[in-house]
């Protein structure tokens, strides 16, 4: 399970990556709607990735 949800924040981080470049191509990035949408998906991939749940000792 964990690795199955590390490969789909990875996605989900590429994902990101191509959009970011789209709308930087387009003059988009602007948009308060997309530079949300950045922001939620960012979190997102953050909350279902394991490894930013590991807990340093």
């Amino acid at each position: 399970m964990d690795a199955e949800n590390y490969m789909k924040a990875s996605n989900i981080r590429s994902y990101i990556k191509a959009f970011e470049n789209k709308i930087n191509r387009t003059n988009n990035l602007n948009n308060s709607i997309n530079k949300d949408y950045i922001e939620w998906a960012h979190k997102k991939a953050n909350e279902m990735d394991p490894i930013n749940n590991i807990i340093e000792e």
